[in-house]
């Protein structure tokens, strides 16, 4: 903000009443069809955590509001729905193919998100072509 990092206070929010939340490096962030930040996590092995949540930033805090958490007993599709295929790679063993790459939707909704990816290969990729043009000069 104003050209600075600053930490914000995470205030959550279900039907209107303030929730104890979070936002971690479990999240995965997307937008969706109406330029809305939307995070996921599906961390349901640790913290038991599974939700999706609209992300608004204030001047002051980050607020989270829930659009959609797992009911338990749909656990099956929700599995389904959010599908990881792992395996060996080409390199390396990792993920091989995921729902997040075949138009995805937020679950039980037809509403479709776009993943904001990491610059991070990005950032990798620019430094070594900057590297090769000062070696070489």
């Amino acid at each position: 903000m104003d050209g600075e990092y600053r930490w914000l206070e995470i205030k959550g929010f279900t039907d209107g009443e303030e929730r104890h939340s979070w936002l971690g490096l479990f999240h995965e962030l997307f937008f969706d069809e109406r330029g809305r930040v939307i995070t996921f996590i599906n961390d349901y092995g640790y913290a038991g955590i599974v939700r999706y949540e609209h992300l608004v930033l204030t001047d002051d805090y980050a607020e989270l509001h829930l659009l959609v958490e797992i009911d338990w007993g749909e656990f099956d599709v929700w599995q389904k729905h959010h599908w990881n295929e792992w395996g060996q790679g080409p390199d390396e063993w990792g993920l091989l193919d995921s729902w997040v790459l075949h138009n995805p939707t937020i679950f039980g909704t037809d509403i479709p998100i776009v993943p904001i990816q990491s610059l991070t290969a990005l950032e990798i990729e620019l430094f070594a072509e900057i590297s090769k043009k000062l070696l070489s000069d």
